[in-house]
């Protein structure tokens, strides 16, 4: 991978982390602020931080002077700077984005590039590829013409592709053998936007999934089972549409072929079958189970509340409805 040491690698979701809302919000920036002074601080640890994640010879003040924005450096949580016996860290980030994770990188795509030319030279002695040249003549110019014998070309890029998917499996399945949920703080603000998206995502909308009110609520271990997913998400642990798929596909299940009993459990089987698809069932199972639910969102004021903002946008979606007939 060509100039790959002069890349540093920053999630395309990042702006949609709660962390760098509550920064924007703390330093009264935009995110897209916030995103581009993350940028220059891992740009600064690319450059300048020791094998131990440590940023020698700099001071919180200095990262706020290289950032633009006063207050940056205080304002930015524990697993993205970190401060021991006076001196500034930049955690993990070695591991993740340092030059041992780019030459893995280079590696790995060297690899496959490598494996795919020998694979296409194997086939092409087989038999797979032949070519042979011949003069044609025409308006009095003589052109070499190359006649190209394509069996077995599809299948040699099929290969090629299937190896190339299983090498990225495998890459993915290293890289999430460790599971950190450090990222997830529970404060007021992230545990608002983790019962907002359960309102929004699994029971809002002309087709909710789980549906529950005060007559009929949702028994606690569903309801803390929908509130661990959304954080999941929320916190950039697994992707979204893991959840919309598995929703649509209880949408489509016909209840006559076979009754859903639990629709929670029915929720979790086919959200681990879709983390199966790129090989993160083991994984997700190890994030579901670990994650522990502050006191805050185990209450029944926050079932209360769900409950509560479900009605009502129940009720301005069936008024919506009315309105529009009329």
């Amino acid at each position: 991978m060509a100039g790959i040491k002069n890349y540093i690698q920053m999630r395309k979701t990042l702006l949609r982390d709660p962390r760098v809302t509550r920064m924007s919000q703390a330093l009264s920036v935009t995110v897209t602020h916030v995103f581009g002074g993350l940028y220059v601080l891992w740009s600064l640890a690319d450059e300048w931080a020791e094998a131990d994640d440590r940023l020698p010879h700099f001071t919180r003040e200095d990262i706020d002077a290289e950032v633009g924005i006063e207050g940056f450096a205080a304002a930015l949580p524990k697993e993205w700077l970190d401060e021991r016996d006076g001196e500034l860290y930049t955690p993990r980030y070695q591991e993740e984005n340092g030059s041992t994770a780019k030459t893995r990188a280079s590696s790995a795509e060297e690899k496959r590039d490598n494996d795919a030319q020998r694979q296409r030279r194997h086939r092409a002695k087989k038999g797979g590829v032949t070519e042979v040249s011949h003069p044609v003549t025409r308006d009095s110019e003589t052109v070499t013409a190359t006649s190209r014998h394509r069996r077995g070309e599809d299948r040699i890029e099929e290969e090629k592709r299937t190896e190339d998917r299983r090498e990225e499996d495998l890459d993915e399945t290293r890289r999430d053998d460790h599971v950190d949920i450090s990222c997830l703080s529970w404060d007021d603000v992230f545990c608002d936007s983790v019962t907002a998206y359960c309102r929004r995502v699994f029971s809002s909308g002309p087709e909710p999934v789980f549906r529950y009110s005060r007559e009929n609520p949702l028994p606690p271990e569903d309801r803390w089972l929908l509130l661990r997913v959304a954080a999941l998400h929320l916190s950039d642990q697994i992707p979204e549409q893991w959840i919309i798929s598995t929703l649509e596909s209880i949408r489509r299940h016909d209840p006559e072929a076979k009754p859903i009993e639990n629709r929670a459990s029915y929720f979790t089987d086919v959200l681990y079958d879709e983390a199966d698809k790129v090989g993160k069932k083991k994984l997700l199972k190890k994030l579901l189970a670990t994650i522990e639910l502050p006191e805050r969102l185990r209450s029944r004021r926050v079932a209360e509340e769900m409950t509560e903002n479900t009605e009502t946008s129940r009720r301005d979606a069936e008024t919506q409805g009315k309105d529009a007939t009329i």
